[in-house]
């Protein structure tokens, strides 16, 4: 890491910054915003042709059509020395003692690259060499003068032609505990304060700070059942009797026998409960409060231990992100039925188990040997601009359509969506009042699954 200090400070002399621009979609103008946050790296969303915006050291870089998480083109970055690491850079991103998001994917060749997000003196999140994309959300402080550049780095095996790939890199200023433009209630929500003291536990539990095994930051909070005991739990206070809350964050077991629960007081589960996986688990709930603390709960297991990461409690204002108003009825599929939609070719359902968020998924099983379709009547408005996002996924290999009634691919086209689950994110003007979600099909009987989709206008 000395050479690649070294050689940042040289780069950092020679090249400066261009346009601060972030394009959600090709060809927005310079200072566009993302959810209320301004996109201090150019050429992030690795739209613009070539890679003038991007220095290099010890590789190659390149932009690349296809398989790319939204838009047309990644950016490609190959080792071309042996036994050294190679990257990408921005130099100046960043500044002396500010704090900073990093969001945005990136992905390994199957073989000796893997990727690495590396800035002010450190490495930031390490990847895998997994070709599947792997998803980086990660908050720091710049604490070092030597070094105020991003870099997008390419380690591993560190032979000649092994590579990594990158697409909608992020970069926000963070300014503070606040989700979807709501105050955090919770103190030390994100676990990264030094030790426990935010939190009071229950006399049959102890808590700990542990280091490593984090969804982002540097700390997560664990919860133990001291031996004997199986009512452990951390709470605070800050909630009021009767008023409605959004709860999100992450969890998991740690010996793989007690799940993680989350409750208000009256309940330690009647929030959340999730499996005894030792994977983290997402949560995100909306619930009337029934008593006027929060607890982070372990399930009634003798010496059960859990960990806790990211938990954000806020006030419940609506469908509402980064002051963004949700314009599509039943969007994350919760709602009981499929009243909110209009079948086309097809059959539409409630399916469970399978969400990548909450409870239930939309699903449209085809009819017919035609294009599968449903709508939503009267959700745009003709030539406005709207910003689509979601998750989909298909029975097999499919195409999929996000748009309107007047162009089914308006807004998205996934020529080949499989059975794993696959983001969207696109923009366009709206030509006609009825959205329209669709899957291309031979033959009826296949199907496409839908979570989460949020439209709203911009």
């Amino acid at each position: 890491m000395k050479k690649i200090i070294i050689a940042i400070l040289v780069i950092a002399a020679v090249y400066s910054v261009g346009a601060f621009v972030r394009a959600v979609a090709s060809g927005q103008a310079e200072g566009a915003v993302l959810n209320a946050d301004k996109q201090i790296l150019a050429d992030g969303d690795m739209e613009k042709s070539g890679t003038s915006d991007w220095s290099k050291y010890k590789a190659t870089i390149s932009k690349e059509i296809g398989g790319a998480v939204d838009g047309k083109q990644i950016m490609k970055v190959v080792l071309t020395d042996e036994g050294s690491s190679g990257y990408a850079l921005q130099a100046g991103i960043v500044a002396l003692g500010g704090k900073y998001h990093v969001t945005g994917w990136f992905r390994g060749d199957g073989d000796g690259g893997v990727p690495y997000l590396y800035s002010c003196g450190a490495t930031k999140l390490t990847g895998t060499n997994s070709t599947t994309w792997q998803k980086i959300d990660v908050t720091y402080a710049c604490n070092s003068e030597a070094d105020t550049s991003l870099i997008l780095l390419i380690s591993g095996e560190k032979h000649i032609g092994d590579y990594g790939e990158f697409d909608d890199i992020m970069v926000t200023e963070y300014t503070g505990d606040m989700t979807n433009a709501e105050k955090q209630i919770l103190v030390d929500g994100n676990m990264e304060k030094s030790g426990t003291g935010s939190w009071s536990v229950s006399a049959s539990g102890t808590l700990s700070k542990q280091a490593g095994g984090r969804y982002e930051g540097n700390q997560i909070l664990r919860v133990a059942a001291n031996p004997g005991s199986t009512n452990a739990y951390a709470y605070q206070g800050g909630v009021t009797t009767g008023k409605t809350y959004r709860y999100t964050g992450y969890a998991r077991s740690v010996d793989g026998v007690a799940s993680p629960r989350v409750g208000d007081g009256m309940s330690a589960s009647n929030v959340w409960q999730g499996t005894a996986s030792t994977d983290w688990q997402h949560f995100d709930v909306v619930k009337t409060s029934k008593y006027n603390f929060v607890l982070l709960a372990a399930a009634t297991v003798d010496s059960a231990t859990v960990e806790f990461d990211d938990v954000f409690v806020t006030e419940y204002t609506g469908e509402t992100v980064q002051q963004e108003k949700q314009l599509l009825p039943d969007g994350d599929m919760e709602d009981a039925g499929v009243g909110d939609w209009a079948a086309l070719s097809s059959t539409i359902s409630k399916e469970s188990g399978t969400a990548v968020d909450g409870k239930t998924v939309l699903r449209i099983t085809t009819t017919d040997s035609g294009n599968a379709a449903y709508y939503n009547d009267s959700t745009l408005t003709i030539g406005k601009r709207y910003r689509v996002t979601g998750w989909t996924r298909t029975d097999s290999s499919r195409q999929v359509a996000i748009g309107d009634r007047g162009a089914s691919s308006r807004f998205c086209y996934l020529s080949s969506v499989g059975t794993d689950w696959t983001w969207f994110d696109c923009i366009a003007e709206a030509g006609n009042a009825q959205f329209r979600l669709a899957v291309g099909t031979a033959s009826a009987g296949q199907w496409a699954e839908f979570d989460d989709v949020l439209v709203t206008e911009l």
